[in-house]
């Protein structure tokens, strides 16, 4: 996001009124909740073409037609407009337009903020509601467990499974620096 700012600003004269403490807040919410679409859909297709053709048909392309980035809201049919209340990607726009021609307009950026909020809680609740959630395990490579990327750089690798095999327990380690850190108890535990 920074990169696609910093060319709007810089090269193409868009202003830039808002904070970027905002700006990063704003898109950070939106990333969450299509990760949440993304997973969840992943989940629940049995392959990897299927996922990907149902992800192109429910996430992108309204988000690139109803969005209101390339096509005015107020001009659709009623129906369609109605339908883009419910899309994360109205409310990204919203907040983008927002932050950089008004500033940081709080009025309209936290219902935006919200919705965007909501819908991860959303998404990412029905992940864990199906079973699809086997685990999550946080690196930092300070010590060079991955030695081709620089040693400032975190991973995550998660785990989930399809609707045939529901894990019945999630599990989770934050801050390993090794893989055998995943046998700390400090580090690793279990939600039901």
């Amino acid at each position: 996001m920074a990169v696609v700012a910093f060319c709007a600003v810089y090269i193409m004269g868009v202003p830039f009124r808002g904070s970027a403490a905002v700006l990063f807040l704003v898109t950070s919410v939106f990333l969450l909740s299509m990760l949440g679409i993304g997973l969840l859909i992943s989940s629940v297709m049995r392959n990897q073409f299927d996922s990907a053709q149902t992800t192109l048909n429910v996430a992108f392309l309204p988000a690139v037609m109803l969005s209101g980035a390339f096509f005015v809201i107020s001009s659709m049919p009623a129906p369609i407009r109605a339908l883009t209340y419910l899309l994360p990607s109205r409310y990204l726009v919203s907040s983008l337009q927002t932050i950089f021609l008004a500033g940081d307009v709080w009025d309209v950026l936290l219902p935006d903020i919200a919705f965007l909020t909501g819908t991860s809680v959303l998404f990412l609740a029905l992940i864990w509601s199906i079973g699809a959630l086997v685990s999550l395990f946080d690196f930092e490579n300070r010590l060079g467990v991955f030695p081709g990327v620089h040693r400032s750089f975190k991973f995550c690798l998660l785990t989930l499974t399809g609707p045939a095999r529901p894990a019945d327990d999630a599990e989770f380690a934050f801050f390993a620096l090794h893989v055998d850190d995943l046998d700390d108890p400090e580090r690793r535990f279990t939600l039901t």
